[in-house]
């Protein structure tokens, strides 16, 4: 299990693409956490040319 799981993390929808260049995806995801705030995990992932 994810440990954001294990501590009421809920996320808002499933990761998407935010931002595309020739070389990189850029992927967000958006979570609240126990108190309410909204925050977002981000990845950058390389692009197969």
């Amino acid at each position: 299990m994810h440990a954001a799981l294990k501590h009421n993390v809920r996320f808002r929808d499933e990761p998407l693409v935010v931002h595309k260049t020739d070389t990189h995806e850029l992927w967000m995801a958006f979570f609240d956490d126990p108190e309410g705030n909204t925050l977002a995990l981000m990845s950058e992932i390389a692009v197969e040319n």
